[in-house]
């Protein structure tokens, strides 16, 4: 079915937004606060700015397998067969063991059969699976990445240029994507992996001269 080979890219995201800023914060000498301040001060608490970059995106596709129907077809086929599509998946309930929801052995239906009510089936002996690429998604990704940072003058040309910054500052999870072989039901939609790193914050001192 060379229909069936049509479908979403692999990096296909159907929502996908980026958003960065920056912001000088409005305090300190010829600032809107804190104008008046001595010395000082104005180099502890003047002179601060705050970035930030978020990027989201929704998931990209998935596609279903039947890898243990691979010798089934009688001839060589180029990747894993894809199983036997026949509806929509109902999903009640999402967890990283079980992304596509409870699985069992009575969830698929038999080769070449179809019962009415799985969404997904092993293919008939002899015959490719009808399931085309990309036909359920992978988790979500959300990213945000945040920095403050701020000039010591030391003379009128030269300066410390202070930065903290903080790589993925919420500590937000996003997950890899889910097991998708229907012919190993104990690992189907199971997510055994991230795609981002933990929270990560350093801190970088330079002196212009």
């Amino acid at each position: 079915d060379r229909h069936a080979n049509f479908g979403p890219a692999c990096f296909d995201a159907t929502h996908n937004i980026s958003v960065g800023g920056l912001y000088a914060l409005p305090v300190g000498k010829g600032k809107k606060f804190g104008s008046g301040m001595s010395k000082v001060a104005d180099m502890v608490f003047g002179g601060w700015t705050a970035n930030y970059f978020v990027t989201a995106h929704s998931g990209f596709p998935v596609t279903i397998t039947a890898s243990a129907a691979q010798n089934n077809t009688g001839q060589s086929v180029r990747g894993n067969v894809r199983a036997n599509y026949y509806k929509a998946m109902s999903v009640s309930s999402r967890t990283v063991d079980r992304y596509f929801g409870p699985v069992d052995a009575t969830t698929f239906c038999a080769a070449g059969v179809n019962n009415g009510t799985c969404s997904y089936g092993v293919p008939a002996l002899g015959t490719f699976g009808t399931a085309g690429v990309g036909t359920e998604r992978a988790p979500s990704y959300f990213n945000f990445d945040a920095s403050v940072g701020k000039k010591f003058m030391v003379t009128e040309k030269q300066f410390l240029d202070f930065r903290a910054e903080f790589f993925n500052a919420f500590n937000h999870v996003s997950y890899g994507p889910p097991g998708r072989d229907i012919t190993t039901v104990g690992s189907f939609g199971q997510i055994t992996s991230q795609v981002t790193v933990p929270r990560n914050i350093q801190f970088g001192l330079k002196y212009t001269f």
